[in-house]
């Protein structure tokens, strides 16, 4: 959810760019729950997010400073001449100043919330970058899994045709007629050579982007851990736990942010009364005024009644921004129940298919058994054996591609309903200045 290339040409880039960055750099044999610690805790994105969530921590100071009091020099002092025959003194003023906010009508107060809210958002979206990060490296690590097997699967049919080919060879050495038949399965070989080198690319590639994402090369993939066991009990379940979600959390605090500053807005026509103290010089001297000899206190004031419109329209502004917020709730809720539903279906659609391939492989592969023999007395072509030879094939590939691709959609449902971190015992990293 939580962009654009077409995909295809993503990924090519993706292993052209990070062919050059870390084709000299040791290779790493690690399994995906050693890769994922350290590759999330050091990428950029948490970094920033972290940066973020600090700076909010500094602007809740600098709004709660706003009830301290301040102190400052007042200084202008100068020297006169009085022409007259008066003489000449010290003029201007020098002295120290202090003043403290006594009330503003709330403002301060719910500037202060609004930081606050702030933060509790920035908080989340630390927690989102892990998990959508831990997603994405999951996935990149499956799909290499995935070409992983499907590699093998292709290399596999290799050997098969060229166990055939030798097999057809000694029968077309003894009866020369059947020579095109050994032409027939020297083709097919090469066809086979061609789509094995068509996978170990699509293997490259995709080892190539799991390395753009961790920053080094990863070597000697091994086959993840399940997630059934951590999946929700139904459909409902995980859509249930899309309102614990961090990016809803996050949203939500928006909201409350943008609530805030509304609050702040509509409090425009508030007065704001200053108590001020200046140890300063006799304002009643005009001559020789002796400097740090008066001390002054009073309650300043300052009330704007009229702006020429400027207040209320960053009322009806901020207002405007609250909806947006509640807007984009809604939205967020809406993306990850479509993830859920989408990536839960195609978990469903998979898990009763995984047998079926497995018997069909079975039978094909007796039907190959019987072809051969059918064959050796001429009574079944080439074509017949080479033709069963590649729907084994295929039938092997599409039940590896169904398995890959149901456990790639259990770990999507885990990284929509925000749960990657745990079933990893990921530490969520912390804001702290």
């Amino acid at each position: 959810m939580f962009a654009i290339l077409r995909p295809a040409g993503a990924a090519r880039i993706a292993a052209a760019i990070m062919g050059a960055a870390i084709a000299h750099a040791p290779a790493h044999s690690q399994s995906l729950d050693q890769i994922l610690p350290s590759a999330v805790a050091i990428h950029p994105k948490v970094q920033a997010a972290r940066a973020a969530a600090r700076a909010t921590g500094f602007e809740i100071e600098a709004a709660e400073a706003a009830w301290a009091p301040r102190f400052g020099v007042v200084a202008d002092p100068g020297l006169t001449t009085n022409k007259t025959g008066g003489g000449s003194g010290s003029a201007g003023d020098l002295g120290i100043r202090g003043t403290k906010l006594i009330y503003d009508g709330g403002k301060t107060d719910a500037e202060i919330e609004r930081q606050k809210a702030r933060q509790s958002g920035a908080a989340q979206r630390i927690h989102v970058a892990v998990e959508q990060l831990a997603a994405q490296i999951a996935d990149a690590y499956l799909e290499s899994v995935k070409q992983q097997k499907l590699a093998d699967e292709a290399r596999r049919n290799v050997d098969a045709h060229s166990d055939l080919v030798s097999r057809v060879a000694e029968i077309a050495n003894v009866d020369r007629g059947r020579k095109s038949d050994l032409d027939q399965a020297n083709a097919r070989l090469e066809q086979a050579k061609v789509t094995l080198a068509t996978r170990q690319a699509a293997l490259t590639e995709a080892t190539a982007a799991l390395g753009a994402l961790v920053q080094r090369r990863v070597a000697g993939l091994q086959p993840p851990r399940s997630a059934a066991p951590a999946m929700p009990a139904s459909e409902s379940a995980a859509l249930a736990l899309i309102e614990s979600h961090p990016a809803i959390l996050a949203a939500r605090a928006d909201v409350e942010v943008a609530e805030k500053a509304a609050r702040v807005a509509d409090k425009w026509r508030q007065p704001r009364l200053d108590l001020q103290g200046t140890w300063g010089a006799d304002p009643a001297g005009t001559v020789n005024r002796k400097y740090f000899n008066t001390l002054d206190v009073r309650v300043v004031s300052n009330w704007t009644g009229f702006d020429g419109g400027a207040g209320q329209a960053a009322a009806n502004a901020a207002r405007e921004q609250q909806q947006a917020a509640l807007d984009t709730l809604d939205s967020t809720r809406r993306d990850l129940s479509t993830e859920v539903t989408r990536h839960w279906n195609a978990v469903q659609t998979r898990s009763d298919r995984a047998a079926a391939w497995e018997r069909l492989v079975v039978q094909l592969s007796s039907v190959r058994d019987n072809y051969w023999e059918q064959f050796k007395i001429g009574r079944r072509s080439v074509l017949d054996l080479l033709n069963v030879e590649n729907e084994i094939f295929q039938a092997r590939t599409n039940a590896q591609t169904d398995a890959a691709d149901q456990e790639q959609s259990r770990y999507r449902v885990l990284g929509a309903t925000a749960k990657l971190g745990e079933f990893f015992s990921l530490p969520i990293p912390t804001a702290n200045k």
